[in-house]
């Protein structure tokens, strides 16, 4: 099963018309529309729109709100700061008991007009989620998705993130 906005269906097919057409027949799409939740296994999943890569014609990234139960988890990878509608999506879900948010830029600020954000954006992002009651003083903060934009090692970058736990491959996390 592949989640996908229509855009990345067609980019998918235009890349692989060479595939083995009995590997083409195990695939199953489902395409995603923009706040419109689905359900994959135990879980609902809300496709919220990224602030990603504004040069796509048809395709639309998303972020995910995750949910299982009484459980919400927010995947925030690959996006600026929020747009508004997301923003107020969001004030509507009710609490968010785990925030994973973007680390590209390490300590750089890139602004709401970004595809990926930095430790002042997160920081950002992390105070407007407390502020409007989304999430709390119990909401686990996550930073995921690194890269050499800000050239900060992995202790370097625990140092600098002070309220947030810096993600490493292989990581699991409960609350």
């Amino acid at each position: 099963d592949i989640y996908c906005a229509a855009g990345t269906k067609a980019l998918f097919d235009q890349v692989s018309w060479e595939a083995n057409r009995e590997t083409m027949n195990t695939l199953h799409f489902h395409i995603l529309t923009p706040f419109e939740p689905v359900t994959a296994g135990d879980y609902t999943v809300t496709p919220l729109p990224a602030n990603h890569m504004h040069e796509l014609k048809d395709g639309q990234p998303f972020n995910y709100l995750i949910e299982q139960g009484d459980k919400r988890v927010l995947y925030a990878h690959d996006t600026g700061i929020f747009y508004p509608e997301v923003w107020d999506f969001l004030g509507k879900c009710g609490h968010i008991g785990l925030v994973s948010l973007d680390g590209t830029c390490g300590t750089s600020k890139v602004g709401p007009k970004g595809g990926h954000m930095g430790l002042p954006d997160d920081r950002e992002v992390r105070t407007r989620l407390i502020e409007t009651g989304i999430c709390d003083s119990t909401t686990r903060f996550v930073l995921n998705h690194f890269s050499h934009n800000d050239g900060l090692l992995y202790d370097q970058m625990i140092r600098e993130a002070e309220g947030f736990t810096v993600s490493y491959d292989g990581m699991e996390i409960e609350f």
